[in-house]
């Protein structure tokens, strides 16, 4: 047995399984706290709170800025206050774009949505909503950063604490009476600020250095880091354009009540595609630094196990999903049944497109993967509009599956040659792996540039 077939264990499936762990943790006790405000409050003021609330994972995503998976590749270059320094600098220039972005989205609330206008009414509310959006987008940030560090157990406290806290709180804060929607937003991001304080101050004590190394100016850190981390942002909003904007299609084209049994069938189809992008997301954090030779001989291991996790998750939607949708009420049972058994199909293409999407990260090839990844955005979106003009809701589906078969035909010879090199991986280092050295010397600033 290889060195390297070795280590895929730990260095793959620890993180892979803190990762699902953190998801199940806060999809449960997110679903737990809101059937609780949805028995106790009135709906109208669930609709308001739930605006504002849904509203910070879309203006988190565009405040990280990449540095998520930025640093996962730059903090093992890195040791003790030398990480100490970048982990600063990293989070205050997230929270800085996190509060410009969500004071926009607070001035443009009224023009945007009537919940998000009425529930945003006030310093206090606006206060919370921009909190929220600041601890969402640190938390995006610092669940990429930990598996850097290697702690992806972090990543399982920091949602253990975020979710634990949030039932308590909202039932006792119903419990006193206080039932309005600010009152909602506020138990919702009181625990994600109190989860990343807990995370923040183990960071500190992990990145502890009795040998601490300069303080370097953020305009430095920013020279430094700041192209890096752009180039991830724009991979990472190409990746994420279609999940956010297909139902946006669906929204504007289709009939309230076809839009309703889509949006159940996506919601469910998207649990069945996370599995899978996780465990793409292990690989990165454990090949990232490495030779070409040692990721394909990981992801050996990867691609056919998310193949086959995509492939039992698709076989069990078509088997219970039915029974599954009649949580949702027995009217989406039969059709957002039947949209689901399509939707879950594309998960196996999302297995090679994550994974291919990883390897050109490896080997730093930005430039091809986001052309690629934007081309599939707009081949997704006009097959999803076109289907959804000739066969309804039905037809939306076909279409954005026919748009994902397109892609396949066009990348068919990438695709060939990824095949053939992890089957023969080549005995080379790939472009990433050549400059490690050099990065890892040039991450920590010298004295001069210090000062």
């Amino acid at each position: 047995m290889s060195a390297v077939t070795r280590e895929v264990p730990r260095r793959i499936l620890r993180p892979f399984l803190s990762l699902v762990s953190g998801q199940v943790i806060g999809t449960a006790l997110g679903f737990a706290f809101w059937v609780l405000t949805a028995r106790t409050v009135p709906v109208e003021t669930v609709g308001v709170a739930a605006a504002a609330i849904t509203a910070q994972p879309l203006l988190g995503k565009l405040a990280t800025l990449g540095t998520g998976n930025h640093l996962i590749a730059e903090l093992p270059l890195l040791r003790g206050s030398a990480q100490r320094h970048l982990l600063r600098a990293a989070a205050g220039t997230v929270a800085g774009a996190a509060l410009v972005v969500g004071a926009v989205a607070a001035l443009i609330a009224g023009l945007a949505s009537d919940h998000l206008r009425e529930g945003l009414g006030g310093a206090l509310p606006v206060g919370t909503f921009l909190l929220g959006v600041v601890a969402t987008s640190l938390g995006f940030m610092v669940d990429k950063a930990v598996l850097g560090l290697d702690r992806s157990d972090l990543q399982v406290l920091r949602n253990l604490v975020a979710a634990g806290l949030r039932l308590p709180l909202t039932a006792g804060l119903l419990t006193a009476g206080l039932t309005s929607a600010p009152t909602l937003l506020l138990a919702w991001v009181l625990p994600l600020a109190v989860g990343l304080v807990v995370v923040g101050v183990r960071l500190g004590r992990l990145t502890r250095d009795p040998d601490p190394v300069p303080r370097p100016r953020w305009r430095e850190q920013v020279s430094r880091h700041g192209a890096g981390a752009l180039r991830n942002h724009a991979l990472d909003l190409s990746l994420a354009a279609s999940p956010l904007l297909v139902p946006v299609v669906a929204a504007m084209t289709l009939p309230a009540r076809a839009n309703a049994e889509f949006t159940v069938a996506w919601l469910i189809a998207t649990f069945v595609f996370i599995p899978p992008y996780m465990l793409a997301t292990a690989l990165f954090a454990a090949s990232v630094n490495r030779t070409l030779e040692d990721f394909l001989g990981r992801m050996r291991t990867t691609l056919p196990a998310a193949l086959g996790v995509s492939a039992a998750l698709c076989v069990a939607a078509w088997v219970a999903g039915e029974q599954l949708l009649r949580v949702f009420g027995s009217e989406y049972a039969e059709q957002s049944a039947r949209l689901l058994s399509l939707l879950v199909v594309a998960g196996l293409w999302m297995v090679v497109k994550d994974h291919l999407v990883v390897m050109c990260r490896v080997e730093r090839r930005f430039d091809v993967i986001t052309r690629l990844a934007g081309g599939a955005v707009l081949l997704e979106l006009l097959g999803a509009t076109l289907g959804a003009a000739v066969g309804g809701v039905t037809g939306l589906c076909v279409g954005w599956l026919l748009a994902q078969a397109l892609e396949v035909y066009a990348i068919a010879p990438v695709l060939a040659g990824m095949a053939v090199s992890v089957v023969d991986p080549p005995g080379r280092e790939s472009p990433g792996e050549a400059d490690v050295e050099e990065r890892r010397e040039t991450a920590a600033p010298s004295m001069e540039e210090v000062t």
